[in-house]
């Protein structure tokens, strides 16, 4: 009799599940399969991207019995999520069911990547974070970073970001800003206060303003 191969149970999201089916909900039957022992480990890296995923929220990820206190990469890179609320502590759904969300289950997170989806906005409270990739979503402004003062990498560029900067001079350990593909339009008399802005960042090394507005007739800028 010939034997039907099992795959086997890895924590990557590169192999398609069983059913065939694109996997838009976090479940218990997902976690399974995905992140094997969820119930029991203590997780340091979680990803859900790849082929098999096309996520339209977060909630049941933190709907189900997983510590994530310890938690400090998450990657939801290349769904459809419009939001990443239970990540910023702004579910209403989980808040109304009185499960724990925001700072409180993310408290060791240092990297977030949520690049390739639908975001329109982001405000969080995450305190150890260190890396933040909103990379071609649908941000309208730079989000509010009093929340995240130990940022060190910022990426959010192929957005439609317009508006100051100001908000970025607090981020006193930041070392790497991509704002790039943007729809950032200044005056050249407007120019010289945002670029002071970026003058307060003194660890930072690595800086991309290239394909907005105010590049194309300041060829310096692109870069």
């Amino acid at each position: 009799n010939s034997q039907v191969p099992v795959r086997p149970v890895v924590p990557q999201v590169d192999a398609s599940p069983a059913s065939g089916n694109v996997i838009r909900k976090i479940t218990a039957e997902v976690l399974d399969v995905y992140v094997p022992n969820w119930k029991s480990r203590v997780h340091k890296h979680i990803t859900f991207r790849g082929e098999d995923f096309d996520l339209d929220s977060l909630e049941g990820l933190l709907e189900q019995r997983i510590d994530l206190t310890q938690l400090e990469s998450f990657d939801v890179s290349k769904n459809s999520l419009k939001d990443l609320a239970p990540v910023e502590g702004r579910s209403i759904l989980l808040s109304n069911i009185g499960v724990m969300q925001g700072a409180r289950r993310f408290q060791s997170l240092k990297v977030l990547k949520a690049r390739r989806n639908q975001l329109t906005d982001f405000e969080a409270v995450l305190p150890s974070l260190r890396e933040l990739d909103l990379g071609y979503n649908q941000l309208k402004v730079i989000p509010p970073m009093a929340g995240m003062p130990k940022l060190e990498g910022l990426i959010l560029s192929h957005n439609i970001l317009v508006g100051k900067w100001d908000v970025l001079g607090q981020l006193e350990h930041l070392k790497k800003l991509d704002l790039s593909d943007n729809k950032f339009t200044f005056k050249p008399s407007e120019l010289s206060g945002e670029l002071e802005t970026l003058t307060q960042l003194h660890a930072l090394v690595s800086l991309r303003l290239k394909d907005n507005v105010f590049t194309r007739v300041l060829p310096e800028y692109q870069s």
